[in-house]
C-alpha cells in the first residue's frame, strides 16, 4: 500500500527531572504535556495544569535543525528555552553536542546526517533503492515523510504500530480484505495510517484526509507521479472507550428492564473491532480512488467492511497473514528496470566465390 502503520502521539506526558534538589534529598519533577505533529515532534509545551499561558513553541527545518527565536518567533508568542529534552520526532537531545540519540546511534540535525554507519548491512529490499545505499542517511533524505525511531531502518510517522498492524492482518486473513489491501499497495500513492483523536461527530473514530489526483484510469496522480499523500488517523482511545460505556449500558439496561425502567440509549456507530474500523477509512479511500462506492455514504462503507469481515478467515491466507502485512507496510521500492535481451549476432553469409 506504499503505506507505514504508525501513531501520531497527538499529547504525551513527559517527566522532565530538575537538576536541583529538595532538602531532603529527592529530586524535583516537573510533568509537562507535548502536542505533537505527524511525525510525533513535540511543537507545543503546556505546563503541568495544560495552561497555554505557558505554553514553549518550537519550529524546526525538515532534517531536524531547530529554528532560532527571530523574526516572529519571539519569546511573548512562547518561542523559548524548556527543559524538555525530547526534540525532533520526539528523540532527547543531548544539551553538550546537540546529538539527538536514536537508541542504535546518535543523530546530527545541522548536517541531516547520523554520525554513525547504519547498523543493518544492504539487503535485499535496499539494492533497488539507491537513496539507501548511504549508511549515514537519514531517512532517505525525505524527513518531512518518513522517520527512523530507533536508528535502524525507516518507518511513516511515528509511534506505537501494533496494534493497527494486528487490525490489518484481521483483514488480510479474509480474501476480501487481501484483494483490497493488494489493490491499494499497486498505488503511487502513500498512505500513513496513524493513531489519535480526529474530533467529533459520526465520523469521530476515523479519518482520511490527503492530497492525491484521481484519474479515469482509477490512478492517483497525473504522469505516474504521487500526490502528497494520505494519512488514515484511528482513534483506539475513543473507540476503546466506547465499546466499554456499550457494554455497561447493555448490562445495565437488564436490570432496569426487569424493574420496568426505560434504559439507556446505546452509543451509535461504535466499531466492533479495530479491523472494522481501520477497513472503514479505508473503503472511503477505495471508494474515492476506484470509483467504486460512494465515499460519503457511510452506511455504504461501513456495508462493505463489515461483509469483508463476515467471511470466516481463510486458512491459507492466514498463514503468511503477518508477512503479507509487513511487506505492505515497508514502504515501496523502485522496480528494477528490465533489461533488454540481446540479439543473437546473425552469422555472416557465405560469399560467393
Amino acid at each position: 500500500m506504499n503505506a507505514a502503520v504508525d501513531g501520531v502521539v497527538r499529547i504525551a506526558e513527559v517527566e522532565a527531572w530538575s537538576p536541583s534538589s529538595t532538602s531532603s534529598g529527592n529530586s524535583s519533577a516537573q510533568i509537562h504535556w507535548m502536542i505533537t505533529d505527524q511525525l510525533g515532534t513535540p511543537r507545543m509545551i503546556l505546563d503541568q495544569s495544560g495552561d497555554f499561558n505557558g505554553v514553549t513553541r518550537h519550529d524546526y527545518l525538515p532534517f531536524g535543525e531547530e529554528l532560532t527565536t527571530q523574526g516572529v518567533r519571539t519569546p511573548q508568542l512562547g518561542y523559548h528555552a524548556d527543559n524538555v529534552r525530547q526534540k525532533f520526532t520526539r528523540t532527547e537531545r543531548d544539551s553538550e553536542t546537540g546529538l539527538d540519540y536514536f537508541l542504535a546511534r546518535y543523530y546530527s540535525s545541522t548536517q541531516g546526517r547520523f554520525t554513525g554507519a547504519d547498523p543493518i548491512s544492504l539487503g535485499v529490499d535496499r539494492l533497488f533503492d539507491p537513496q539507501r545505499f548511504n549508511r549515514y542517511a537519514y531517512v532517505r533524505n525525505n524527513p518531512l515523510m518518513f522517520t527512523d525511531p530507533d536508528g535502524r531502518d525507516i518507518v511513516l510517522g511515528s509511534g506505537d504500530q501494533k496494534r493497527a498492524k494486528q487490525a490489518l492482518v484481521e483483514i488480510a486473513k479474509r480474501p476480501g480484505g487481501r484483494e483490497v489491501l493488494t489493490k491499494m499497495d499497486k498505488l503511487t500513492l502513500t498512505i500513513m495510517i496513524t493513531s489519535g483523536e480526529v474530533g467529533r461527530g459520526r465520523d469521530a473514530y476515523g479519518s482520511t484526509k490527503g492530497s492525491y489526483v484521481v484519474t479515469k484510469d482509477g490512478l492517483d496522480a497525473k504522469n505516474g507521479q504521487s500526490g502528497n499523500g494520505v494519512i488514515i488517523t484511528l482513534d483506539f482511545k475513543k473507540a476503546d472507550a466506547d465499546r466499554k460505556e456499550n457494554k455497561e449500558r447493555t448490562e445495565n439496561n437488564k436490570g432496569m428492564a426487569e424493574l420496568g425502567i426505560p434504559g439507556k440509549p446505546l452509543i451509535p456507530d461504535v466499531p466492533k473491532s479495530d479491523a472494522q474500523l481501520e477497513g472503514h477509512e479505508i473503503t472511503h479511500l477505495e471508494f474515492d480512488i476506484f470509483k467504486n462506492g460512494n465515499t460519503k455514504d457511510e452506511d455504504a462503507v461501513t456495508g462493505r467492511i463489515d461483509a469483508i469481515l463476515a467471511v470466516p478467515v481463510d486458512k491459507n491466507l492466514a498463514k503468511d497473514a503477518e508477512k503479507f502485512v509487513d511487506n505492505l507496510v515497508q514502504p515501496n521500492q523502485p522496480k528494477p528496470q528490465a533489461q533488454p535481451t540481446p540479439e543473437p549476432k546473425k552469422k555472416p553469409e557465405d560469399e560467393d566465390d
